[in-house]
């Protein structure tokens, strides 16, 4: 389809939009299943940032949330210097929340809290996401601690909304994900748990590595995923890439993220998927180069229900980028269709 009738056919009166900057550093967790790149997460300007985000807004995109990523927010004090940039308080305040990360095994700083508050005049929420430490879940001592660091939050901020997430690629055993679950369901604010595909940003793990990881996640996320739907309801929702985009800043490039059927984006660090300039016509290019390969991969893929939630989230695109197989389970040694 033309470029021009993409925004055309597709746009959507409640469209939002997601910002992940990669500009954190230095972290001492070492949590399972954490890839990140803890070291060298330059930012540079923030003018493309600022750009493309007064761009969508007049596209009739809300700006949802900008996450502060990859590492915990309250683990390395060089954190705060963020909040003497005029530039990055600007773009801030033009997002509902800024998201940031924690395990809230150490001590946790109401700086953060405040100074969003303070900087934003209010304008701007916090999103927390706890990351889950596996290792310990069933340790009584944790569970304790992270109920109490949560309560400290909560306290000092009534309005967070809190989100507990786990790192996949590895395998959980049926045990922990009923841990998790339970977690979930008693801290979080959405109780949805958050996935973090943390080996997709690490340029040290090759491509048959990543794919493995990938696939070996499929599982988690199908098991969480017939947690959470109800009798009646649809399986997956409706959104799509065009209806909530989100865009990686890494590395002084600006990328598209597709996403997967159970609403999770996936980084694809290809150029062809990174905006050449930050516009809503750059978006438009490098979304134009996602679908030209987001393309049914097996047959049975034409008669699938939900054929419509793969081609609108990308699902195709991270499949055939990756070559990897359907996520439903009866499907995942179907004949391929890749050309």
């Amino acid at each position: 389809m033309p470029i021009p009738n993409l925004f055309g056919k597709y746009t959507d009166p409640y469209n939002s939009v997601e910002f992940r900057m990669f500009l954190l550093n230095l972290c001492n967790m070492g949590c399972k299943g954490c890839f990140y790149d803890k070291d060298g997460n330059t930012f540079g300007s923030y003018d493309p940032a600022l750009q493309l985000s007064e761009e969508l807004v007049k596209h009739n995109y809300r700006l949802e949330t900008c996450y502060l990523l990859p590492t915990d927010i309250f683990d390395n004090q060089a954190n705060k210097m963020l909040f003497d940039s005029s530039d990055f308080i600007e773009l801030i305040s033009r997002f509902r929340c800024v998201g940031v990360a924690s395990t809230l095994i150490n001590e946790w700083d109401p700086y953060i809290f405040n100074t969003v508050h303070e900087k934003t005049n209010g304008k701007t929420n916090l999103e927390l996401q706890v990351n889950i430490v596996i290792n310990h879940i069933f340790d009584s001592t944790y569970i304790d601690l992270l109920e109490t660091r949560i309560g400290e939050v909560l306290k000092q901020d009534p309005n967070v909304v809190l989100n507990l997430a786990i790192n996949v690629g590895f395998d959980f055993s049926p045990a922990e994900i009923r841990q998790i679950h339970a977690l979930v369901n008693r801290l979080s604010t959405d109780k949805l748990v958050e996935v973090n595909f943390t080996f997709l940003y690490n340029d040290t793990i090759g491509p048959a590595k990543k794919r493995k990881m990938m696939i070996n996640s499929y599982s988690t996320l199908r098991e969480f995923s017939d947690l959470y739907v109800l009798d009646g309801d649809p399986k997956y929702n409706s959104r799509t890439l065009l209806r909530k985009p989100a865009f990686t800043f890494k590395d002084g490039k600006i990328y598209v993220a597709p996403v997967m059927p159970f609403d999770e984006f996936v980084f694809l660090k290809n150029d062809k998927y990174a905006l050449q300039e930050a516009t809503f016509d750059g978006f438009l290019t490098a979304y134009s180069h996602l679908e030209a390969i987001n393309k049914p991969i097996i047959e049975a893929c034409d008669r699938c229900p939900n054929l419509q939630t793969c081609q609108g989230k990308g699902f195709f695109a991270i499949a055939r980028e990756m070559n990897l197989p359907c996520f439903l389970e009866e499907n995942m040694n179907g004949i391929s269709t890749y050309r």
